[in-house]
Parts: C-alpha cells; structure tokens; sequence
C-alpha cells in the first residue's frame, strides 16, 4: 500500500494516494524517518495524525487532505523545516499553537475544515496571519501575557479562551464586535486591552473575571459604561476615551476599587458627571453612590454640592424616586426631560438660579410638595396649573412680576402656600408708602382700583379699630394688618387664605376675628395669645384640627367651627356638644402634651384624634374609658412612651396589631367590651404588669401570653373561656388570676402546682 522512492534531488518521498488506502500510525517506516522530505497520504480515511511524523527532522511537505483527522498534535511543532502542510477536508477545529514554532511554514491549507474555535484567518488560508495567531498564543502558554493586537479578529477564537493561565491578554487594533461569554474562562486575568474594536457591550460573565484590575476599552462604540463591567469591584484602570457615552450609570460607584476612570473625548458626556470626574474620580465615586443609595430609599440629597446643572443621572431612578433634594447649589435651569421623574412626590430646588421652569414640569402630577423658593422666576408656565395634588408650595423670594398661580383655586388639596405677596402699588396723588401701605400681589393682579379699595380700609381701620378684608382674593395675612397690634375686630370672611402666620399673636387686642369661607386645615396655637378674643368663626373652611393649647382662650364666648366635615380634633361630637366640652376637650389633651396624661372618660367619643407628633414621645396614660369606640386608630401604636390605657366600657371588637409596638406598656384595661379573641400583639407587650378583659366575649387564651414574663395580674372574668393554655404557668412573676364567670374545664396541672399565684376560678 506504500509507494516509497528517492527523488532525483535525493529526497525520500512516500505517497499513499490511492483511495481508501488506510495508513498505520506505525507508517511511515522507521528506515526512512530520517531522510524523509515530502509526506502524502491524501484521500484516506486517516482518523490520526501520524505520530512518526514528529520524528522527521527534514520533512518539508505534508498532505493529509480528505481525511477524517480531528486534532494535529503538539508534536509537530518539531518539524523546523516544514515548508507545506496540506490539511484541508478534514475535521479540524483548530491547530495546536506550539505548530507556530515551524518557521519555514509558508503554505498552510486549511479548506473545508470546521475550525470553530480558530480565526478567520484560519479559514481563509492567511498562512502568515494564522500563525501570528498561534505564535501569540505560543507566547500565552509560556508567558502568561498574549498579544493579538491588529491581527484583523472578526470575532474572538474560542481556541484563545482554553490558555487559562493568561494573566495579560491585548486585542487592540481588531475587528470585535462582541466578546464571548466564555471570557469568565480567564479567571485569573489581571489585564485586558480591547482598543480600538467595534464593541458596544460585555457580555455579563465579565463580573466572573474577579482577578481583572486593568481594563482597556477605548475608540469603541460603547454608549454607555456597560452594566455588566460594574460588577468588577477589584478593577483599578479603566480607560474608555473616544467612545459614544453620553451618561454614567449610578451602578458604576460598585466598582469601589477604581483609581483611574478616563473617559476623555466622550463628546455627549457632559453635565454634573464630567464635571465631578474632572475633578477627581473620588468625587464622582462619592456622588454616584448617593444616588444609588437614594434608589434603596426611594429619596437622594444633593444639597449643597455646588452643582451648575440639573444632575441627569438621578434619572436611573426616574421611576423610583420619591423625593429629590437639589436646594442651595448654583443649578440655572431644569430641563425639560425631568419629565421622566414620574414618581416624585418632594421636589425641591429651592436656592439655586433658576430662572424658569419648562413646560413639562407640569406632567409630575404626583407632587405633593415643591420649593422653589429663592430662585430667579419671574412666572410659572401654564402646565403648573396640572399640579393640582400639591400639599405644599414655597416660592418666597422669587421677583415674581404678578401673583403667579391664579389657578390654584382649583387646586382643592394645597394646605401650605409660602410667597412674597406684597409690593409697592403705584397709587394716586403721590402717596407716600409706607409698611401699611404695601399691596398684597394677588390684589394688585385684580387692577389698581382693588389695590385703592384694600389701602382705604387700612386707613379706616386705624380710626374704628375694625379691619374689613372680606373678599379681596388674599391667600395670606397681609404684613400691614400684622403691624396693627390695636385692632380690635378683623374680618378674612371670603378669601382663600391657607394658613395663619405665627405673628397673628402680635393682634392681642382682638376681640373678634371672622374667618369664614376660608381654606385653613388649622387653628393654630399662636391664637391662644390672643386671651381677649370673644368670637372667633371659621366657618366654611377646611379643618382637621385646632391646636389644644386654643383651650387657653378663656374669654370666649362664641366658637363656630361648623361646616367643617374634615374635622376629627376635636371630634365632630365634641364640637356639636357646644364651646365648654370642645375647650374641655382640647384642655385636657394639652394638658397630655405639658403633663403626660390625657383623661377623657366618659366624652361620647365614637372616634379618636389626638396630636400624635406631640404626644408620641411624652404622653405616659390615656383614659378613654366609657365612650363609644369602635375601633383604635393605628397611629395610637406611636404612643411608645405610654405605660397605662384605658379602654374599658367601649364598643371594641378589635385591637389593631400595631399595638405590639406600646413595650412601655404596664397597665392595659379592656373590660366590657365586645371583644372574641386577644390579638397576638398583645403577646408582644414585654413590660405588661395588668391586664383586665372582664366581660367580654373571649373564647380563649392566646398560647403565647407566657412571652409576658412582667405580669402579675390576669383577670378575664365573664368570658367564654372553656379553657385555659398550660403555658401561663411558665409567666413567674404572675401572682393573681381572675375567672370567675367561665364555663372553665379543670386547671392544667402545671397551673395548679403554682402555689404562689391566688386564682379566682370556678368551682367544679
């Protein structure tokens, strides 16, 4: 089957051409390994690279086309002299990088092969190119560092990703449009340029290359610094100049380990981002992190960061935020796409240089508080007028040049407006003005002859006494009134004022302050220093409560608050009951407030409402026995200073489970009311010492009430218990239990052998 000759330039030639000859991995013959130049064994069904080969230290040529072989070994890197190696129609997927060491290869012959984890240049018979391949990787094996830098990579050969070793890797200067996921493969790779390719992504296993702490992307086409690259927390270098990023994303503060970013020549990026990175990646790092620790809180503040423009990157939470804080930086405008802050509630830009608001401000229709105070606004744009879930809206010492929000009047849930209302009118004959006579803005937007008409009855008011500014569309007590401490009698009856200053307490002569038809949320405690008032009405507005300390108001004589469905402090029942129960009411939840203890027994109550902020922290007892409650409010669960509540002789079914929060808790009475079951809560009431629940319903004793370890009086006489939880001798300090009136079944003997605790049971 052999066919062996000595040619005429004294070359050994063994051809083994005919079809479907099969060659031994013995052949060729041992004799002639040493002399033999030129090797063909085309179109066989070889299933191996003949291993002798290695062997034939002058061997030149070789042809194994039309095979079925599906490796070349690492031995024929021995052959120096190879010149021609014929491979084509086999079933190679790549070639051995120690074959890179033939350097006298000129012809390589790879046709019809599958080559899948091989270059390009592999595939189109580049002999130089592919061997600049497997040289690189030659280098790769020996060194640890490879470099493929301008060998034209279309794509990343797999055959790269199995030197696992590879600490260093460049493929600079290529053709890459993507890196393959198997790149996690090179887990122990410190250093990776990827210069100058097409790339615009990563593919996520990147975060697995944990040992990467130089990473080189710049002159891509990236537009963004990828997700997947800021897992990397161990990455110290990364370049990527010249690429199309025009944002950064917040995720990048993961990469706590980042000591240079250089993201020059980046012509989109701009803003608050480039302008920290300037300064120093440390400063970058620092801001990023607020505002990615603002999407864990729904909530970022930026104040006071010296900030010149609107930072756009807080829109990676444009969905999730709820409150963003921009006050006291230099920020001149708010561009158009804060539109995409959908889920904003608090906004404040207060202190900074705006000098207007774009259009789509307007589409945040879930405000419910804006402060735009201490800006450079001149007016709103009429978009405002879709803010109509607003709270809250400061706009002080803005030069406003009219009263900018007439439309507000439609806004039906704003409680708290703050603006510089009042100016200068120029009035007739020269007046000279003085702090009497500034105009309100929102009287001067009606036209000079309202602004005369308010000026005349200022002058009148300082000869009768009595001030009439009924229905001059004032949002807010104008400042010449608040300088009229000899007023007797002022009439606001039509405006839609919002709230009451502080400094009304200045009028202390009044007797009489009409407030009808109004938009006040509430009576404040600065009307208690007005102890000569008589009447006070406020009719017609918006009240959900008046400040207890009002009780202080001991002259007067009328107080109409009807028309006011709002109104839950007082309540509704305490109020139509007439002036003494409501100033009653209000002195005994003030005296909470200044004493500790709230008493408000026997009042008819159906509901409770109390000043929870003010009391959360010092009320210590509440008495609310005797009414006819239906149920406790959640905020009563805020009480944590409280050691003492009565609640008997009420309508209750139920206790709210946010009740377990009262640890303070030492006395709790619930008797006679319609109460089935304890709540589990109860249960959570680690200080607890008494617990009265005489006459209800209750069926049975919760199995956790061991856990309250404090009591010492258990009384549940008149209920339905049939029995009794074995773990209520597990409570040591209990010392007295009250059952009488239950259809009980005999104690639980670990009950019975407790000598120390005086039981008040039925007898069998």
């Amino acid at each position: 089957d052999v066919d062996s000759h000595v040619s005429s330039t004294g070359n050994v030639v063994v051809s083994m051409d005919p079809p479907k000859a099969v060659l031994s991995t013995e052949h060729p013959p041992a004799s002639i390994l040493p002399n033999l130049r030129t090797f063909s064994a085309q179109n066989n069904e070889l299933t191996e690279f003949p291993e002798a080969l290695s062997r034939c230290t002058k061997l030149s040529e070789i042809l194994l086309a039309g095979n079925i072989i599906p490796e070349i070994p690492a031995s024929a890197g021995k052959l120096r002299r190879l010149e021609v190696l014929v491979l084509r129609k086999n079933r190679l997927q790549k070639l051995p990088p120690e074959l890179s060491r033939a350097k006298r290869l000129h012809t390589l012959d790879l046709g019809d092969n599958p080559l899948s984890e091989s270059p390009a240049s592999a595939h189109n018979n580049n002999t130089k190119a592919f061997l600049g391949f497997l040289t690189a990787l030659n280098q790769g094996l020996k060194t640890a560092s490879a470099s493929f830098a301008h060998q034209g990579l279309g794509s990343l050969p797999l055959q790269l990703l199995d030197v696992r070793m590879l600490k260093s890797l460049n493929l600079s200067f290529n053709a890459l449009e993507a890196v393959p996921r198997q790149i996690a493969q090179l887990d122990i790779l410190t250093n990776l340029d990827l210069r100058d390719n097409l790339l615009s992504d990563l593919p996520i296993d990147i975060g697995l290359c944990t040992a990467l702490h130089t990473l080189h992307l710049d002159r891509n086409k990236f537009e963004d610094i990828p997700e997947n690259l800021c897992n990397l927390a161990h990455v110290q270098v990364l370049t990527m100049q010249s690429n199309n990023i025009s944002s950064l994303t917040c995720d990048l503060a993961n990469m706590v380990g980042l000591v240079l970013l250089d993201l020059a020549h980046n012509e989109g990026l701009g803003g608050v981002a480039a302008e920290l990175l300037r300064e120093s990646v440390t400063r970058l790092m620092t801001y990023l992190r607020e505002i990615q620790s603002g999407l864990v809180y729904r909530s970022v503040n930026l104040t006071r960061r010296g900030l010149n423009s609107f930072p756009i990157e807080v829109y990676a939470g444009a969905d999730k935020f709820h409150r963003l804080t921009l006050a006291y930086n230099e920020i001149t405008e708010i561009p158009g796409s804060i539109e995409k802050m959908v889920a904003l509630i608090v906004l404040d830009v207060s202190h900074n240089l705006i000098s207007s608001l774009p259009d789509e401000i307007g589409r945040l229709t879930r405000l419910e508080e804006l402060h735009l105070e201490d800006n450079k606004l001149r007016s709103l744009p009429a978009s405002f007028e879709s803010l109509s879930n607003l709270l809250s809206l400061s706009m002080e010492l803005n030069p406003f040049d009219a009263f900018p929000c007439p439309f507000i009047h439609n806004w039906t849930a704003l409680a708290d407006l703050s603006l510089d209302t009042e100016k200068v009118a120029t009035l007739p004959e020269g007046a000279v003005h003085t702090i009497t006579e500034l105009i309100p803005l929102e009287i001067m937007t009606q036209g000079l002859a309202k602004a005369v008409q308010y000026r005349e009855r200022l002058q009148q008011s300082r000869a009768t006494g009595r001030l009439d500014c009924s229905i001059m569309s004032l949002w807010f007590v104008p400042a010449a009134v608040l300088q009229m401490p000899l007023l007797t009698s002022v009439n606001f009856t039509g405006n839609a004022l919002l709230m009451l200053p502080p400094a009304i307490a200045l009028l202390d002569s009044l007797k009489e302050l009409g407030l009808n038809d109004n938009r006040l949320s509430l009576l404040p405690a600065a009307l208690a220093s007005l102890t000569k008032l008589k009447i006070l009405s406020a009719m017609d507005n918006r009240l959900q409560r008046l400040a207890p300390q009002l009780c202080k108001l001991t002259q007067l004589e009328e107080l109409n608050v009807t028309n006011n469905p709002l109104l839950t402090l007082p309540p509704q029942e305490v109020v139509r009951a007439g002036l003494k129960p409501t100033l009653a009411f209000l002195q005994k939840v003030a005296k909470g407030i200044s004493h500790g203890q709230v008493e408000l027994a026997a009042m008819r109550l159906t509901s409770l409402q109390l000043p929870w902020h003010e009391l959360h922290s010092c009320l210590q007892a509440l008495v609310l026995s005797r009414n006819e409650l239906t149920s406790l409010p959640h905020e009563t669960s805020s009480l944590t200073a409280l050691t003492a509540l009565w609640l008997d002789n009420n309508s209750l079914s139920s206790f709210p489970e946010s009740m377990g929060r009262l640890v303070s808790l030492k006395s709790l009475a619930l008797d006679n009311n319609l109460l089935t079951a304890l709540p589990s809560c109860i249960c959570s009431l680690s200080a607890l010492e008494r617990l009265t629940t005489d006459n209800n319903s209750l069926r049975f004793l919760h199995p956790r009430m061991s856990e309250l370890q404090s009591l010492t009086l258990l009384s549940a006489a008149n209920n339905r218990l049939t029995m009794l939880p074995s773990s209520l001798a597990l409570i040591s300090s209990l010392r007295s239990i009250a059952l009488s009136g239950n259809p009980l079944a005999p104690l639980p003997p670990s009950l019975r052998e407790r000598h120390d605790i005086e039981m008040d049971v039925p007898r069998a």
